[in-house]
């Protein structure tokens, strides 16, 4: 689950809930798409403390799962 906001990787996450479930590893991007986002547009962005609190939903639904996950974190320079 990548290049998408957290809230659309908890979306995808609940949806396919049952396929992830069966999975051994689950591999998903870090929250820097959201960051990103919201420096790109005043106009578009969020408040700070509701892309914390969709990245907090998002890992705490991955900690649920009780499965390993691996984040990947591609630095923007």
């Amino acid at each position: 689950m990548g290049r998408t906001s957290s809230i659309q990787r908890l979306y995808e996450l609940i949806r396919n809930k049952v396929i992830i479930k069966n999975s051994e590893l689950i591999i998903c991007e870090s929250n820097i798409n959201d960051t990103v986002a919201s420096a790109l547009s005043e106009k578009e962005s969020l408040p700070f403390n509701v892309l914390y609190r969709n990245v907090q939903w998002l890992y705490k639904e991955l900690y649920a799962l009780n499965r390993k996950v691996l984040i990947n974190y591609f630095p923007n320079f």
